[in-house]
């Protein structure tokens, strides 16, 4: 028989998983190596593939933010550039809709 969110939650607890937030029905617990775990937080039984999705959670490495550098790092696509321009060329190509 499968487990509820709350058994899930009690077993990432003894673990050293750390709760987090909850946002409606799903809570958030962060693990010792920074492995972030989502659980449903229902009196229902979890089902088979959500169990193994929480499995995969626990399983995987943190993901570390990229770092950006110089003067334009914290700008990212700004909507320049070559594939910007050929974009405008082809929505100036097509033939416009014309209203009811």
């Amino acid at each position: 028989m499968g487990k509820t969110g709350k058994e899930v939650a009690a077993e990432l607890l003894a673990k050293g998983y750390s709760f987090q937030n909850q946002k409606g029905s799903h809570a958030k617990y962060k693990g010792p190596e920074g492995q972030v775990v989502i659980v449903p937080m229902n009196n229902k039984e979890i089902p088979k593939g959500t169990m193994g999705s929480i499995r995969r959670q626990m399983a995987a490495k943190p993901q570390t933010p990229k770092k950006e550098s110089g003067i334009l790092g914290a700008v990212r696509n700004t909507g320049s550039g070559k594939k910007a321009a050929e974009s405008a060329r082809k929505d100036d190509k097509k033939p416009k809709k014309k209203g009811r």
